[in-house]
C-alpha cells in the first residue's frame, strides 16, 4: 500500500522533533508491512525556522513541502470564519499535491501525539470504510476537537460521553470530523476544502459517495 500522510506547519518548531520521531517510527512499522509511506507537508507564513527544518528533513522522508502562506493571522484554537477559510486554503494547497499513486491519504494536525499502532489501525479499517477518524483527546482526557466532530447534526462535547450515540468500541458513523483522518486515496483525491474547512470536506466526501466512520478505541492526544 503506497500512504500518503498530509501535516500542516506554522511556527511548528517547538514540536518538529516529536513530530519526525512519530512519523519515523510510523515509517518503520509500515514498511515492515511491505507498505510504503510518504509525505506532503504544508508550511505558510511562519516567522521561525519551521520552513528550514521541513527542507532539511524532506529527502530523508521522501516529502514535498508545499508553500501555503496565506498572510493571515495567526488564530489559536478559537471558531472563527476567517481562521476557517485560511485553514481551507492551506488544506487545498496541500491536497493538490498529493501522488496519484496514493492507495490511502492520512491527514494529521502536525503537534498531535500518537502511537504507529493507532494510524495503523486507521489504515486497517479502509478495507471495510471509505473514511475513518480517532477519538481526539486533550491532556486532561476532555475530548478535544469538539467543531468538526459531529453525528446527526450534533456536536461532541468536551465530557463523557461526548456524544450520546457512542457505544463502546462500535464503529459509529459521523457527519465530519477533523484533526486526524485517513480516506482511500482514490476518494480523497477527489476531495477538496470549501470555506468552512473540515466541516465541507467531509460534506463533500458524502456527495461523492463516501461515508465517515469513527473508531472509538483509537485515540490521538493534543498537547
Amino acid at each position: 500500500m503506497n500512504v500518503t500522510l498530509c501535516s500542516a506547519f506554522r511556527n511548528a518548531t517547538p514540536f518538529l522533533a516529536n513530530y519526525f520521531n512519530q512519523v519515523n517510527a510510523l515509517d518503520y512499522e509500515l514498511h515492515k508491512r511491505n507498505d510504503r509511506l510518504q509525505f506532503v507537508w504544508g508550511e505558510g507564513d511562519s516567522t521561525d525556522g519551521t520552513l528550514k527544518m521541513l527542507e532539511g528533513a524532506k529527502f530523508r522522508f521522501r516529502a514535498t513541502v508545499v508553500d501555503c502562506t496565506h498572510d493571515g493571522e495567526a488564530f489559536g484554537s478559537i471558531e472563527h470564519p476567517t481562521r476557517f477559510q485560511q485553514l481551507a486554503h492551506v488544506g487545498n494547497c496541500i491536497w493538490q499535491a498529493i501522488p496519484a499513486d496514493a492507495d490511502a491519504v492520512v491527514y494529521i494536525e502536525s503537534d498531535l501525539l500518537w502511537q504507529p499502532a493507532t494510524i495503523i489501525g486507521l489504515l486497517d479499517a479502509l478495507i471495510a470504510y471509505p473514511a475513518v477518524c480517532p477519538m481526539v483527546m486533550d491532556s486532561l482526557l476532555s475530548f478535544y476537537d469538539v467543531w468538526a466532530y459531529r453525528r446527526n447534526g450534533q456536536r461532541f462535547t468536551k465530557h463523557p460521553p461526548y456524544h450520546p450515540d457512542i457505544d463502546g468500541d462500535r464503529m459509529l458513523k459521523l457527519d465530519s470530523a477533523g484533526s486526524c483522518m485517513a480516506i482511500r486515496g482514490q476518494l480523497a483525491q477527489r476531495l477538496s476544502f470549501p470555506a468552512d474547512c473540515f466541516v465541507g470536506f467531509c460534506r463533500e466526501l458524502y456527495r461523492l459517495g463516501g461515508e465517515l466512520y469513527l473508531d472509538p478505541s483509537l485515540t490521538v492526544f493534543h498537547p
